[in-house]
Order: structure tokens, then sequence, then C-alpha cells
């Protein structure tokens, strides 16, 4: 097969939706950056799987983590607050208010095969989908024609 020579790998948004911890621990409303995040400053970095055609429905997959994430996501309670600037000291911290981790399902008609993923720039930097900077955690799921999908965990540093 042809490996894709365009620009884009199109992908299209079907759904956002925020999903909270389902039993959110008491912990401090909000968290400071630490010094060592001061120095390298903001930037979004994410975990790219891919996974070939499944014998699981796609929908089965998208069931299993809105079932499954919210108790994940007990464990991991300050990706469900929101990046905020302190007004006094006007350096970013954490608010953990369980706002929800941004859950993400998207759709693109380009099969796996006709991605060039020796290409970092035409393959994987394009299939996460971007989000806001006030967001800790966007999860990502992307269907490809073939029936293959990614997964990308992508945070907020």
């Amino acid at each position: 097969m042809k490996k894709l020579q365009q620009d884009m790998i199109p992908i299209k948004v079907k759904q956002r939706t925020l999903i909270k911890a389902s039993n959110p621990p008491s912990s401090p409303p909000q968290a400071t950056v630490s010094n060592l995040d001061l120095i390298f400053g903001h930037f979004q970095i994410s975990l790219i799987s891919i996974y070939p055609t499944s014998s699981s429905p796609f929908e089965n997959i998208i069931s299993t983590i809105q079932t499954n994430l919210p108790a994940f996501l007990n464990h991991f309670y300050p990706f469900t607050g929101r990046i905020r600037q302190d007004p006094v000291t006007n350096l970013p911290s954490l608010i953990c208010d369980n706002s929800g981790a941004e859950f993400v399902i998207a759709e693109s008609e380009t099969p796996l095969c006709n991605i060039d993923f020796g290409d970092l720039d035409q393959s994987l930097h394009q299939i996460q989908i971007p989000f806001g900077l006030d967001l800790p955690l966007s999860l990502q799921l992307v269907r490809f024609a073939c029936g293959g999908f990614s997964v990308s965990w992508s945070t907020s540093h």
C-alpha cells in the first residue's frame, strides 16, 4: 500500500466528555508546582499506543474505558482538576476540584497501513488531538478506517 503523501491525517472528533473520579479522596484543594516544574515551563506531552484491528467492537472499548476510568482516576485524582494561575503568586497551581479528565472519541478515514510512522510529524504528532492548556489529562481514542485504533494519554506538564 502507498503511504500518505499529504500533510495531515484527517481526524474528526465525535465526542468530548469529562469523566470525574468516582470516589475522590479528601485532598488539599490546591497543589502548587515545584521549582523543577517551573524550570521546564508548561508543555503538553502524550503517550500514544497504536492497536491493530481488534476482535472487540470499538464501542465495547469505549464502554470499558468509560466504565472503569472513574475508579482509575480515584488513584490519580489531580488529573481531574484544572491548572490555573494563582492570583497572588502568579504561578501555576493545580486546583483539585474533580472537574473531570477529558475523554475524546475520534475517527479517521485513513487506515493505519497508510501512515508513515517513521516520520513523527506525519504520524504520532497528528494523532494527538489538541486539548486545553488548563486540562491535566486528555484521554483520546481514535478509530482508523482499518478498524485499528490509538489510545493517547495526553497530559500537561
